[in-house]
Order: C-alpha cells, then structure tokens, then sequence
C-alpha cells in the first residue's frame, strides 16, 4: 500500500534523489521490540516501485534521543510536549539540502510527522514528503463514512 502511495507521490516530487528516513524508535524500544515498523515499511515500499533506484534510504541519520510516554489517549497539546526535543539529526550531510520523504506507519495527528518534518528542515532538508500505511479517523468522521455509505 505504501508503495502504491509513494508511486502516486512521486509524480509531484522533485526530480532527483529522494531519501527516505524511517520514523525512528527510542534505542530501548527498538531492542524490546526486535524491529522499527517504519523501517520494515520503507524497506518493503521500496523494494515494490518502480524505480527503486531514486530513492536512498537513510536509517541512522534521524534518532530519537529520548524515550516519549505512549501518544494514545494524548490531545493534540500533550502530543506536541511530549515528541519536543525527542528528534536530532546524527548526520546533517545525510538531509542538508536534499528531498526527504518521512515514513511512518499511522497518522493520527501528524504531530509525529510534523516534529520530524521540522527537526529534518532545521538541519537543512530542502523539502519533506510524509507517506504512511494507515490513517486514524476522529469519531465524528467514521460517523460521517457510515452515514454516507448507508445513504448509497
């Protein structure tokens, strides 16, 4: 699916080599969990384009340096507080001046993909692309989908 996303999004993207960061885990989640989800995401999209070749991707160049509470239940503003300062760039030379596109698996506010967006703009990325598998959906908007399909 998020390869089918990125082939559409590729259209709009600059000419060029685009690199793709995988949103990462905290070191001590990654260990507990044996993997990062948003890694094995990109690594699979990739393998699925058709022109693999544009695309670089770029495991160590964003890290979270802190470990944040779980997001879920959070509002907006205790999301923002919570990812602040949880993102650093290791290796500016990996995004100054060029495309990125930002993998994550859900997004539910886009405070995630926005704190990484602004921590990758700060060390110098041109631009930032965000692609994600899922998207959650506020009640009220699930209650509109059904109310729409049912009307069908």
């Amino acid at each position: 699916m998020l390869a089918e996303a990125v082939a559409v999004l590729e259209e709009s993207l600059p000419v060029g080599m685009i690199t793709v960061v995988p949103v990462p885990l905290h070191a001590r989640k990654r260990a507990q969990r044996g993997f990062n989800q948003s890694e094995l995401i990109a690594r699979a999209a990739l393998k699925q384009l058709n022109r693999p070749e544009r695309f670089q991707l770029s495991l160590h160049s964003l890290v979270r340096v802190r470990e944040t509470e779980s997001q879920i239940g959070l509002t907006r503003h205790q999301r923002r507080e919570n990812l602040r300062g949880a993102f650093k760039v290791s290796d500016p030379d990996q995004v100054s001046g060029r495309n990125v596109l930002l993998v994550d698996d859900v997004f539910t506010t886009g405070t995630t993909a926005a704190e990484c967006a602004r921590v990758l703009r700060r060390a110098g990325a041109e631009r930032v692309y965000v692609a994600t598998v899922a998207r959650t959906l506020k009640v009220s908007e699930i209650s509109r989908c059904r109310s729409r399909n049912l009307t069908k």
